[in-house]
């Protein structure tokens, strides 16, 4: 009884987040996070390290939110891109096959995801202080205005008035 129950556990972690067995899959998964790194390279030449690794996971999170919920949703998603791009921070997950009723909550869910991530790590920096208060408040502003009015938010304005 164990073994069957751990066994559908895997069999849910293979076909749902980022395990997978065959080599090109690997291969993209490797690209994804050498991307990630560079971003991450990138930003901690021109910023100290804390800063740098809050922008880049911030920036993870996000992606790998919309994977999840595309992954969620039947759709067919890609491993998230990341450009290293001095001052920006751009990350890319393809998606195929969106079923309309899932756009909307497939382009908030980088916003949900990376907006409970920096919450979690403010509340976080209650006990342990790393950052400047200030510093988080500004990021969770910054990237709640920057994807709502960005590509993520016009992608969801759009579904939601080709829902009604």
């Amino acid at each position: 009884m164990f073994r069957k129950s751990y066994q559908s556990k895997v069999k849910l972690l293979s076909d749902f987040i980022l395990f997978k067995n065959d080599h090109k899959s690997q291969v993209k998964l490797i690209y994804s996070i050498l991307t990630a790194l560079a971003v991450a390279e990138l930003n901690y030449i021109m910023f100290d390290l804390p800063l740098a690794l809050l922008m880049t996971i911030t920036l993870v999170v996000h992606e790998i939110g919309h994977y999840i919920y595309a992954k969620a949703s039947t759709a067919q998603p890609s491993y998230p891109l990341f450009i290293p791009i001095p001052f920006f921070l751009i990350g890319i997950t393809h998606i195929l096959n969106i079923p309309n009723k899932y756009l909307s909550i497939i382009s908030l869910a980088g916003i949900f995801l990376s907006t409970l991530y920096l919450s979690f790590v403010f509340l976080f920096n209650l006990l342990i202080p790393i950052y400047n208060p200030i510093v988080l408040i500004m990021s969770i502003i910054i990237s709640i205005v920057f994807n709502l009015f960005g590509k993520d938010g016009k992608t969801y304005r759009k579904a939601k008035q080709n829902l009604v």
